[in-house]
């Protein structure tokens, strides 16, 4: 009885801090919002039609035309060098964007430099300024503990992207 009442207080002690972990937030820079909302709106936009064709501006055709705005968006963010661009990338990853992992290929190919940030926004929620994301859009701590583990650990390894990783 005493052994299962310990391992309860352990699972629920391992349950509320796995919770917490992410549940601090951080204000995203200005700046770098301005580079994240856009990509960040499209996506919202596309989630809110999915599976409402039938609703005005849901059909495919305009969720097609989202889904390719957002690739050029990221594109062009992946191609922006600036340390305002490096932080909207790390941002975008704690979001689930699209199954690409463009944003992510792009911060590992930018190398140590993104260390700092890959710790500043592994464990906590970005807040993006003049925006009220709904959590729904947030990668759940799994999925993001593993794309910052992977991306961290392809960093240090000097692996050029999620495509060069020679474990898979």
């Amino acid at each position: 009885m005493m052994r299962r009442f310990s391992l309860v207080l352990m699972v629920a002690a391992l349950c509320c801090t796995t919770a917490s972990a992410d549940s601090s937030t951080v204000t995203v820079p200005e700046a770098s919002a301005e580079l994240a909302r856009p990509i960040l709106d499209l996506q919202r936009h596309w989630r809110e039609c999915s599976g409402h064709a039938n609703v005005a501006g849901c059909d495919i055709a305009s969720q097609n035309g989202r889904q390719s705005r957002i690739g050029k968006l990221l594109y062009d963010l992946t191609k922006n060098s600036t340390k305002v661009a490096d932080e909207a990338l790390v941002v975008l990853m704690c979001f689930h964007i699209g199954e690409s992992q463009e944003e992510e290929d792009a911060v590992i190919s930018r190398g140590k430099r993104m260390l700092p940030l890959l710790r500043k926004y592994q464990h906590v929620v970005p807040v993006v300024p003049a925006r009220d994301y709904p959590k729904s859009m947030l990668n759940t701590n799994d999925i993001k503990r593993e794309k910052f583990v992977g991306a961290t650990q392809a960093i240090q390894g000097n692996v050029r992207g999620t495509w060069d990783d020679p474990k898979g």
